[in-house]
Order: C-alpha cells, then structure tokens, then sequence
C-alpha cells in the first residue's frame, strides 16, 4: 500500500490540479463522516482543499453531502440535486466535480441523466455497483422470505444488516437483470462530461468481493464505453487515502 500512494502521490506533484470543487457523496449504510475515517479528506486537506460549507470562497473546495442511502435511486438524486443547489448557491463561479463512492456514484449518475447540470464537469465514481450489484438478488430473496416480520427483525440487526432488510425496493434496482431502474440508467444517453472508474480489485474476504472489478468499471457500460478513464487500486471495497490521491491526479 504505501508503494502505491508514493506513486500516487508522485503523479500529482507532476501535475495540475483541475477540479476547483468537489462534491463528495458517501454509499450505502454510511454518511459523510466516512470521507474523515477513510483518510480522503486528510489528502485532499494536506493539498490545500477546504470545506466549501465553511470556507466557500475558498480556491479549491470539497463538500460533504448526505442522502438518505436506503430510499430508491430516484429520491436519493432528488436529495442530492437539492443540496447541490445551495452549493451552487454559495459557490456559483467553478465548476464541479461530483465524487461518489460506492452506490453514492451510481446515485451521481442518476441525477446526471434525469437532472443535468451544466456546471458538473466529471463524475469520478469510486469502487461502485455500476453494472448492477451480485448480492441485490439475494437481499430481495432474503427481505421476501422474511414477510411483514422483516421491517421488525432488521430493527434488531447490526447496522449494515438493518439496512439490507430495510432497502428492499433499492436492492431490486440494483439487481442484475432486465427491467431495474439501473438497467434503465444503463441504457440512457449520458451528458459529454468527462468519467472516471476508480476500480478496487482486492476481495473482501475469502470468496467474497462486495462489487467485481467488472462492475465498477464505467467503460463496461455500452453509452459510456471508450469514454471513462479508468484506474485499478488493489484495495478492498472500502474508501482509502490511495483513492484520494487517485482522484487528485486524474486529468
């Protein structure tokens, strides 16, 4: 790990900065405070990024938003769209970056194709379910299995697991078949702005891998192929610093 960040941290010296602003939108079971935890807000500070919501004047922004991450994929864009307006509010001159890791890319992305905004000038999505996520089908099986019980058993599960049984209507979107609101979104033309795949390769556990490589990758996508930047990190599904230095030297 640290060969990579060396290296990471190497092409961005090399280089410019082009994104004055970015937005940063956290996945599924999770919230803003998990861009502090990863160590990518640390990077981005230790570059001269501030927090937009406390210094929007400031030359290089980035700026933490939430989304209610168990609703379907068209109410989270709506947040995400409302809180994007008072960060153009505040900061109407620069353009923006949108961010996401995880489902919070898949979520960018929505908005982009039902909501486009001129000012949004690239969506880098971080280790996220583009193609459609493997465990959706057996979280909708599970949440059918458990009938009206399941919304009063998921209420005595840890965290994420709450979530799972509480996000049925979202974990069939994500499922991979035909039919799915991601299957819709795959199908869209999408805005000419540029795109970005932050794949992480690393398994989760044995036998496990939350999100293939291959579904993370936006170049696998037939409206978006040969138009994504793509970059591999041999990481677990989890946000890193290396994923902010990734982001930083992007061009």
């Amino acid at each position: 790990m640290k060969k990579w960040l060396c290296l990471l941290a190497g092409l961005l010296l090399s280089g410019p900065l082009w994104a004055q602003q970015m937005v940063l939108i956290h996945g599924f079971s999770t919230g803003p405070a998990t861009w502090y935890s990863s160590g990518f807000v640390p990077v981005l500070q230790q570059q001269g990024w501030q927090d937009g919501w406390q210094h929007p004047a400031a030359e290089k922004t980035y700026w933490l938003v939430q989304l209610p991450y168990r609703a379907p994929l068209a109410v989270q864009a709506k947040a995400l769209w409302e809180q994007l307006q008072g960060i153009e509010a505040a900061r109407p001159d620069a353009p923006v970056w949108l961010v996401g890791h995880s489902l919070g890319a898949v979520v960018a992305r929505m908005l982009l194709v039902i909501q486009p905004d001129p000012r949004i000038q690239r969506l880098i999505s971080i280790a996220s379910p583009q193609a459609g996520l493997p465990l959706a089908e057996p979280v909708t099986a599970m949440n059918r299995g458990m009938g009206p019980m399941g919304d009063w058993m998921a209420a005595f599960m840890p965290g994420p697991l709450a979530d799972l049984g509480l996000s049925d209507a979202l974990m069939q979107e994500l499922a991979l078949r035909p039919g799915t609101a991601l299957d819709w979104l795959n199908r869209q033309p999408h805005p000419p702005i540029r795109y970005a795949s932050i794949v992480h390769t690393a398994g989760d556990g044995p036998w496990l891998q939350l999100v293939p490589p291959a579904s993370q990758d936006l170049n696998n996508l037939a409206v978006l192929h040969g138009r994504v930047q793509t970059l591999a990190l041999p990481l677990r599904h989890g946000l890193a610093a290396a994923d902010a230095w990734a982001v930083l030297q992007l061009q």
